[in-house]
């Protein structure tokens, strides 16, 4: 008999990064195994913190999770800036694509204008009267 638990997500995250490497490189003969990053990026001005990103690298993708720059900070392009730096990760890293996603309220009309599309949206969601849309962005050609 096993049990489900709440667990140490470093150590999980590298088990279950080892077994779809395994599925991976036996579907895929000759690859080397896929590795997960994750980048942080911060703007600092005066040691204070402004605004940060925070995305994960895996495959040909670049997804990014986290993105918020102080209230009273916005509107001083540091969103912008975050989001080339973000964007210069990934083709550093040769991705094809980039990923977001964001609510109704929050950065919709701020990802399009760096590019990125609206691939997906599910209403009410996380909340009922709230739409979360997802987001992907081409980065080169395959």
């Amino acid at each position: 008999m096993f049990e489900i638990k709440k667990s140490d997500i470093e150590k999980n995250e590298k088990k279950i990064i080892a077994v779809l490497n395994e599925q991976y490189t036996q579907s895929f003969t000759g690859n080397e195994p896929l590795t997960a990053k994750t980048i942080s990026i911060s703007a600092i001005k005066d040691e204070k913190w402004l605004g940060g990103a925070v995305a994960s690298l895996f495959g040909n993708t670049l997804h990014l999770s986290l993105l918020g720059v102080e209230q009273s900070h916005r509107h001083e392009s540091i969103g912008s800036r975050l989001i080339e730096a973000v964007q210069q990760e990934a083709m550093e890293n040769q991705c094809l694509y980039m990923t977001v996603n964001t609510q109704d309220y929050q950065a919709r009309r701020f990802y399009e204008k760096y590019g990125f599309d609206v691939f997906a949206s599910v209403e009410d969601m996380p909340f009922v009267g709230t739409t979360k849309f997802y987001l992907k962005k081409q980065l080169s050609s395959q």
